[in-house]
């Protein structure tokens, strides 16, 4: 069977994943990210998680039918009890455990923009593997300064042509100390964690005490038989500066600096 009738066949959870410290402008872009993509898949829900007290959660419900449209079988909110948490593990732990019913599940966490062609991406992905998987998108960290007209620009092009710009640098793992100001996306082979997909299979065991930890992983693809990966290039988002209660670390609390 080819790919186009696998991706007819699933049905899918796409979990719209808000929390605080975002703002209106995070949503929208987002929400507009999503309208962007081509792709087609038979049952495919739009699932609003609303763990904040800054949205009202039927108003993202409206404008996620508004601007993505008819992208979805339909645009829900989600009605289990949210945990008392600002931990975003706590959140997706919750997710996995309470949202069901569904072949595979898309985290979008709303500080992401998708660029072109990334759900269509997931879905040919998803339809490779029986087996239990849970994978993790590549992403680039955009410095506060990058704003809405340039976010956009970034989104039609590729990993290799946002490393091309020379306003990226392709990393794995720490923060170079020599990145600067010039560096006005910080670009990762690696994930962010939050933005991933996983099929029910996987959800049935996963366990997750972190997203990346390299005993996360053994233990999972040793003890659970999932298959673990992530930084897969054409699997790409962009993260939007936020603010974090209380800063972040040194060297991401500095003015300028910040991504």
């Amino acid at each position: 069977m080819d790919i186009c009738e696998d991706m007819e066949k699933v049905k899918g959870a796409y979990i719209f994943y808000v929390f605080n410290t975002l703002t209106d402008r995070h949503i929208t872009l987002a929400l507009n990210s999503i309208a962007d993509q081509q792709f087609d898949i038979d049952t495919f829900d739009f699932i609003v998680y609303n763990n904040s007290n800054t949205f009202d959660t039927q108003d993202i419900v409206n404008r996620a039918i508004e601007i993505c449209g008819n992208k979805f079988r339909y645009t829900i909110k989600y009605v289990g009890a949210y945990p008392q948490t600002n931990r975003t593990l706590d959140d997706v732990n919750h997710q996995i455990n309470t949202i069901t019913g569904y072949d595979f599940y898309f985290c979008h966490k709303a500080d992401f923009v998708l660029n072109i062609g990334t759900i269509n991406n997931i879905l040919k992905t998803n339809s490779l593997f029986e087996d239990p998987y849970f994978f993790g998108l590549s992403k680039f960290d955009l410095r506060e300064y990058v704003f809405d007209e340039e976010i956009n620009e970034l989104l039609s092009m590729e990993f290799d042509e946002i490393i091309s710009t020379g306003f990226a640098a392709d990393l794995t793992g720490d923060v170079d100390p020599s990145l600067n100001e010039y560096h006005r996306y910080i670009g990762y082979r690696g994930w962010d964690g939050t933005l991933h997909f996983y099929n029910d299979q996987a959800r049935k065991v996963l366990e997750l005490d972190s997203y990346i930890q390299p005993y996360t992983i053994e233990h999972h693809q040793k003890n659970k038989g999932v298959l673990w990966h992530y930084g897969v290039k054409h699997l790409l988002a962009l993260h939007v500066f936020h603010e974090l209660p209380g800063g972040r670390n040194a060297d991401k609390d500095m003015v300028g600096h910040r991504f």
